[in-house]
């Protein structure tokens, strides 16, 4: 009696495709691997892609972390382990990583109005490609637009700088903040913020008879005051470079100034409300409660 020896069948490997790829084999990679048509996967990463760039966050990480087919090192990991010898592939990978985290990061992943993850994305994959030179040195074009990148962002910083030092103090607070004044033993006379957004809403405030005088102050960043809909408004507000807007009237440019009075009502007891208002660089808004 003779016995066929039997072998256990060889155990699927997921890696990107040689054989059928478009770009990077990632989707006929795929494809093999669960034996399906690789049209699926393909239309799959552009649909993400155009619903808010998803599509292209998770092709770039399988591109990286998925093997070529017939290599037991993913692109990932041979960049890891070669690291000391081609260190511009490890910051390649870094800008990559970067790219990926600023893009999840966004509530809206689309690159419009928000194109640094592309930059980042773009710059990190000439580098993790102009490594296939023997040497590992980058090529002199991509000397240059990392020089000229490096640059932009020193300049970016650099004015970032300065308009922090000459607008915005940091010792009055960095973030948002919020005030909802109903009582008026309870409005300060003066409301401070370095950088951000200050709302102060008076809205529900009964004000006292004669002049209450509040004093807002934003270095760079947004203020929105809402008055009481039954006060006198006497108003100064002025922005260095922005916006200010009074009941839906705007006036932009540097150094913009508006004074005026808002009179709901003339009686001689009426609560007066006496603003004045300032932004180094940003917005000013003051809007009337609805009632």
């Amino acid at each position: 009696m003779t016995e066929t020896p039997t072998y256990p069948a060889q155990a699927r490997r997921l890696e990107r495709s040689r054989s059928n790829r478009k770009i990077a084999g990632v989707a006929g990679g795929l494809a093999q691997y669960f034996d399906l048509d690789p049209v699926i996967y393909r239309v799959g990463f552009i649909i993400l892609t155009l619903l808010g760039g998803s599509g292209l966050l998770l092709y770039a990480a399988a591109w990286l972390i998925l093997p070529d087919e017939g290599k037991d090192e993913s692109i990932a990991a041979e960049v890891l382990r070669e690291r000391r010898d081609r260190p511009w592939a490890l910051i390649g990978l870094g800008l990559l990583g970067v790219a990926g985290l600023v893009l999840l990061g966004r509530a809206d992943l689309s690159p419009g109005g928000d194109g640094i993850w592309v930059g980042l994305a773009v710059l990190g994959g000439i580098l993790l490609w102009n490594q296939r030179r023997a040497d590992g040195r980058p090529h002199r074009g991509v000397r240059i637009v990392l020089g000229t990148l490096l640059a932009l962002i020193v300049a970016a910083l650099a004015a970032v700088a300065v308009a922090v030092a000459s607008f915005g103090n940091i010792g009055d607070g960095i973030g948002h903040r919020e005030y909802r004044v109903s009582s008026p033993i309870n409005i300060h006379h003066s409301y401070k913020l370095g950088i951000g957004d200050l709302k102060l809403d008076l809205a529900d405030a009964q004000l006292p008879r004669g002049a209450t005088p509040v004093t807002l102050r934003v270095g760079i960043g947004n203020l929105r005051v809402t008055v009481p809909s039954d006060a006198i408004i006497q108003y100064k507000a002025g922005v260095d470079a922005g916006d200010v807007s009074v009941l839906g009237a705007d006036r932009s440019g540097r150094n913009v100034d508006s004074i005026g009075s808002l009179n709901p009502t003339s009686t001689a007891d009426a609560p007066v409300l006496v603003l004045d208002t300032h932004v180094g660089v940003g917005r000013i808004e003051i809007d009337r409660a609805v009632r």
